[in-house]
Formats: structure tokens, sequence, C-alpha cells
């Protein structure tokens, strides 16, 4: 469906807003001949004097919108952030810096280096000499999400992503965003975390669907089935790419209702044949198309974040998402006419628990661009950002024996076999921190930011001689890196670069915690919904996952296609990319570059071997 945002328009004002002006000023000179005859003689010194008109133009507003904002700050009692400095005009070299580091990497390093070198934890990147925050400070990134009323997702943003996310859940604002929040809210449930007696469990709220568990481990078992047959010839299989395809065919029932998906059925990436983006095209079955075109929906607006402003040059012609746009709606578009047209047959309400998403919203509303909006955007959270946390869960256990032993001695006592139920998840309080620990290192959604719709005062940080920091109105954009506050030393300890889930279980530190140095589900207004959909479906893979495998080994190495596995530079560098064992990379959500290669061992393996040798 058509997006009503005219990005076409947005680019042409922001070009008017920088060329009018000084074109106006021109053409008065020209008009009034103010310029000197020997200057209009000549074309050349014509030119020249043309583009000094508008250089100087451009300086002048520049330097008057620093002043005013500095002027502004100081009657406040507040200070600026720290400026970045490049070696070029507009810090042009720092955006090549910040896309090469992006293809070369470790996740978010360029911000990390940039805020060290600086000695800050906020720092104005100024990119294309427009003010462009960066804070990993917790106090101030909670004051941000948490005010609703000055803070929004911005027009900038909006207009770059609006293709992917239409008007969903994920980029509306304001009184829209109360009301889709309201609505979807009952069908994901509402448990929330929160702290006692040293842990964090879960305080349900609204009611259980323990059908989603049935539901999901009918295709686990197809998941577990393919690590088996892995596992006895000895070959790793690409977690990655086994939990993206899960949570896909999950998707598409919880979701759409349908079975039709079956990812799973089709052959898995051999060892070092294939890409992370070649299983993505290659996609085979009924919902190829869709696969594939959901795939470049998310390539595409990526693409245009790291082109800033001037994304709409390469698509002022041609919007180059309409191709894949039409062939996810056509997907998606005929499961909500059929729940429509069911809608009338159906018994019972659809908001039980035997509904799909797509039942629970045409009974709630008659919108149908609504419920598309609504549907892609569950299911880019219950795609990517699920298979990210299974992804980097097992990356963990696969590299700490020690704590995959412990985390399975808790799962056998407490649940050996079968579905595990809500009660005994709760009981869990070692899977529940290595969840949490995975979550502080590992957040699926690394980065996020917002825009502020007036001048505003943060907090303020370590180097701003407890005064406020000033932000400018007028969509000003700050940036969260939330994986670079979670690993924050002053707030975690001088182990927050390794994994360690005992922190979670120590009195001492969760009695004490500031619970705004995690924030892997947001907070305020703007909270993921499925935060508990998140913890629960998580926690039951990992049980049921443990109930069959013993241990898990890291085979990076012998399955990751070549330039997948981390450089070997990196192990001179500090913190986790020198002890890294797979390239976390950002998109969507944060991935193992090359997937995530591993070979179970199944318990029963384990026993038989240990038989032998005695």
């Amino acid at each position: 469906m058509q997006s009503h945002i005219n990005y076409r328009l947005d680019f042409l004002v922001l070009l008017a807003n920088i060329f009018l002006p000084p074109t106006v000023l021109v053409y008065g000179l020209l008009l009034f001949d103010v310029l000197p005859y020997v200057v209009r003689s000549s074309s050349f010194l014509r030119i020249s004097s043309y583009l000094l008109v508008y250089l100087s133009y451009w300086a002048a507003n520049v330097k008057y919108k620093q002043l005013k904002n500095e002027l502004e700050a100081s009657r406040r009692g507040s200070v600026m952030p720290v400026r970045l400095r490049g070696k070029w005009p507009g810090n042009i070299d720092v955006v090549v810096d910040a896309v090469k580091s992006y293809r070369t990497g470790y996740a978010l390093e360029f911000y990390e280096r940039r805020l060290n070198e600086n000695n800050c934890d906020t720092l104005n990147l100024r990119f294309f000499w427009t003010d462009l925050y960066l804070t990993r400070d917790n106090r101030i990134i909670k004051t941000v999400l948490t005010t609703n009323s000055n803070f929004g997702v911005g027009r900038s943003t909006q207009t770059q992503m609006h293709d992917l996310f239409g008007d969903g859940i994920i980029m509306c604002q304001g009184e829209a965003s109360t009301a889709h929040r309201a609505l979807v809210r009952p069908f994901f449930g509402g448990y929330l975390p929160f702290r006692g007696k040293g842990t964090f469990i879960m305080n349900s709220t609204a009611r259980e669907r323990s059908r989603d568990f049935q539901l999901s481990d009918r295709y686990l078992q197809k998941c577990i089935g393919a690590m088996r047959s892995r596992a006895q010839s000895n070959k790793p299989v690409d977690f990655q790419d086994i939990f993206r395809r899960f949570t896909f065919d999950v998707a598409g029932e919880l979701l759409f209702g349908t079975d039709i998906v079956r990812t799973l059925d089709e052959p898995l990436p051999e060892p070092e044949q294939t890409t992370v983006e070649d299983q993505e095209s290659s996609a085979k079955g009924s919902y190829s198309e869709f696969a594939r075109a959901f795939h470049q929906l998310q390539v595409l607006t990526l693409d245009r974040q790291r082109s800033s402003y001037f994304w709409p040059v390469k698509e002022f012609f041609k919007n180059k998402t309409t191709t894949y746009t039409q062939t996810v709606d056509s997907w998606i578009m005929p499961r909500v006419m059929e729940a429509l047209n069911k809608k009338e047959l159906r018994e019972g309400d659809a908001k039980s628990d035997e509904a799909s998403f797509v039942d629970y919203l045409v009974d709630s509303t008659g919108d149908l661009k609504f419920i598309r909006d609504e549907l892609l955007n569950a299911l880019i959270a219950a795609r990517d950002d699920l298979a990210s946390l299974f992804t980097f869960v097992m990356y963990a256990l696969s590299i700490h024996p020690d704590i995959t032993s412990r985390l399975r001695a808790e799962v056998i006592d407490t649940v050996p076999e079968g579905l595990p139920s809500f009660d005994q998840i709760r009981e869990m309080k070692y899977l529940r921190a290595v969840i949490n620990e995975t979550l502080r290192l590992f957040p699926p959604v690394v980065l996020s930011g917002r825009a502020s719709r007036e001048s505003f005062l943060l907090p303020p940080d370590r180097t701003s001689e407890d005064k406020p920091i000033f932000i400018p109105g007028n969509d000003t954009l700050i940036i969260f890196p939330f994986l670079l506050m979670q690993r924050r030393k002053d707030l975690w300890g001088e182990d927050a670069d390794q994994f360690k889930p005992e922190r979670w279980l120590d009195e001492r530190r969760t009695m004490n915690f500031d619970s705004s140095a995690f924030l892997p589900f947001g907070v305020g207004p703007k909270r993921c919904l499925g935060q508990s959909f998140a913890y629960h479906h998580t926690s039951f893979v990992i049980i049921r996952l443990l109930q069959v495998f013993d241990s898990f080994e890291l085979r990076q190495k012998d399955g990751a296609p070549p330039g997948s596995c981390p450089p070997d530079s990196w192990r001179n560098a500090g913190g986790r990319k020198a002890i890294e064992q797979v390239w976390p990379r950002v998109a969507v959500a944060l991935f193992a570059q090359g997937g995530l290669w591993i070979k179970p061992v199944v318990a029963s393996q384990m026993a038989q071997g240990s038989r032998l040798e005695s």
C-alpha cells in the first residue's frame, strides 16, 4: 500500500530552504546592478560572485543557528554537549569513517571510538553542519524515552522508514501511538519484569496464551530434528538461519493464521557454501516472493538511513521500495480479506486464545491499512528481534560450556521433558539470568533514537559539570546506542564485557540496581509490548533444546562463509571485540555475519560415550 508521506515534496522543501534565500539575494544583486561592472561583464567573475554569495549565506546561516542555540543554552543555565570536530567541512571525513566502520568494524564501534576519543558520554556528531546528538548516558536515555510530549520519531526518520513500517505501532506517535498500543496490548499480554528479592520475575497481568507454546513446539521439533541429523553427521548447523526460519513459520501461523510458510521444510544451508544474504534471496516455496521482498524492504530502509538527508536523490524519480511493497501486500492482504470473510462465520470471540493476530485485528477494526501495518510491524519484531535473541543466547552457551552445564541442570531438575508451564519458567532463576545477560551484551535493537519537537534540557552527564545539557528543537535527532550503554563499566563493573549471568543473582547488585542501565525493550510510552512474549518464548526454546542436547560446540571457522569470522587484528583490541568469536553486525536487529554455526551434542550421545570409555 502506498505511503501518504511524500518524500519527494519533503526533499524539495529541504532544497528550497537551502537554495531559495541565497537565490533571491543573487537575483536582487542582478536586478539592481549592485555588482560592479567589471564583475558583471565577466562570466567567470559573475559565477564566482554568485558562488561566494551562496557560500556566505550558508556559512552565516549555520553560524547564526549555532550562536542562537549557545545563547539559549546559556540563558537557561545549561551547556552544549561536546562537539565532534573533523578534519573536513561538515565533518564529511567523519561520515566517511562511519560508513567504513559499519562495513568492516564491530557493531557500533564507530560510536564507541568517537565517544572515547572525546572522553564523554554525550556528543554532537554534527554531520553535514546539522546537530546530531549521540549519548550512552542512561539517565539521558531514560529521560528522552519517557518524555513523550517533547520527543517523537521525527519527520526525517518517519520518511526514511515509512515504506517498511507504514503507520504501525513502531513509527506512530502521540495519540495515534496510544490508540495503537491500547488495541494491540491485550493480544501479546502484559507480563512485565519487576525486581524482587534480588532477582527479576514475571508478573502476570494478562491472560496466558498456552496455545502459543504448543504452536511453537510443532515447528521447534522440526528444528531439533534438523539439528539431530547434522549432529549425527558431525556437521554444524547455522542456528541463526534455522531460528529465522522458525520465527518466520511461527509468525505465519500466530499472526496470519496460515501454515503455508514452511521455511523449515526447505533444505538448510551447507557449511561454507552460502551467506546470510544468499539464504534470504534464495527462499523457495509459496512464501518465496514475499520473503525476498520483505528482506529487500529492510535492506533498502537501512540504505536510506545510511544516506541520511540525501537518500531521496537516489529515489527521486523512482521509489525503489514500490515493487517490494506491492509484493508484500499481495501476500498479506489476501490473509486479511480471508480473516474478514471468516469473521461472520466464526463462533465465539476472536480474542480467545485460539485466535491469530489477524483475527484479533479484524474483530477490533475495519481499517485495512491499520491491520496491514500492524501485521507487518509485528512480523518484523517477531521474526528479526526474536531470532536475534535466540541466536545470541545460543552463541553465549556455545562458548561458555560451564554456563550451559549449570543451565541444563536447572532445566532437567525443573522440567526434564515435555512442554514447560508458565509457572515452571518463572521458577528458573538461572535461565532468566542467562536471558538478561544476553539482552545486556547483545540487545536485538542495538540502536534507537528520538527527535526533539522543542528545545529541551537533558540531565547532566559526567562531563557537563552538573549542568543540564541543552538540545535544540526543530527535529534535532538524539541517538541511543543501547549496546554501548549496557556495557559501561561504571554501571556494570570492571567485568562489564564478560558474559556473567551470576550478576543477576547477586542480591547486593540487584537490590541497588538502576533500571535505567538495562533497557533492551526501551522504557516509557513506547516500551516494547512484546517484552513478556520475548522472555517466555526465549525461555521455552532454550528449555526444549536443553532437554535434548547436552552442549553446543561453536564451529564458526568450519561452517561460516569466508569473511564471516572476526579478523585476526581484532585480537589486539580491547573489550568484547578482542574475545568475540562471531562478527556482530547491525541491521534491523543485531545479527552474526555469515550465521552462527554450531554442532549440538545430543544428550544420549554423551551418555553412550561415557559408557564406552568406562
